[in-house]
């Protein structure tokens, strides 16, 4: 074997790390405390409906406040087309469901899809007459609330936490 010196560039001098060991404990224990919300890898379709988000209370806010403003324009489009007769009753009724499940959270992911593609080929659709902002609008928000998903604050992640803490049920 071959006997090694260690060279110390400050002799005498304690290292920083050495400095804040307890800081590092506190750190790594803090981060041992967060409860873990991930799905095994084996459930593909569970992470699409029920998504996990590391993200703050600010964000969450966020979404619940833009689901419930997009909830509710779809709820108020599917009101005024049984009201009116202006609309295909199967689509003013598709509109209250789903601008229902939308306010509440409930399969935000795979329900925005439906407003997104209706109105987005309704927009195409009218771009000869002149361009629907309305449609547009709707297919715009349907697809940010697909695309980001639902947030901390709704009934998709109060059923992502019991199905991560039994996972039996899945």
């Amino acid at each position: 074997m071959v006997r090694t010196e260690v060279i110390s560039v400050n002799p005498g001098n304690t290292a920083e790390g050495a400095r804040f060991v307890n800081v590092s404990a506190r750190c790594a224990a803090r981060i041992a405390r967060r409860p873990v919300l991930s799905v095994r890898k084996s459930f593909p379709v569970l992470n699409f409906l029920f998504p996990t988000q590391n993200a703050g209370l600010r964000l969450s806010v966020t979404l619940l406040v833009l689901r419930i403003i997009v909830g509710g324009l779809l709820i108020y489009a599917g009101i005024a087309g049984l009201a009116y007769s202006g609309m295909a009753y199967n689509v003013a009724l598709g509109n209250l469901v789903v601008g229902a499940m939308i306010a509440i959270g409930l399969f935000v992911r795979p329900v925005c899809l439906f407003p997104a593609v209706y109105y987005g080929f309704t927009a195409i659709g009218s771009i000869a007459s002149g361009v629907d902002q309305l449609s547009l609008m709707y297919s715009a928000l349907s697809l940010l609330l697909c695309s980001s998903g639902p947030g901390k604050v709704s009934i998709d992640e109060a059923i992502r936490r019991f199905a991560v803490k039994h996972p039996k049920f899945i």
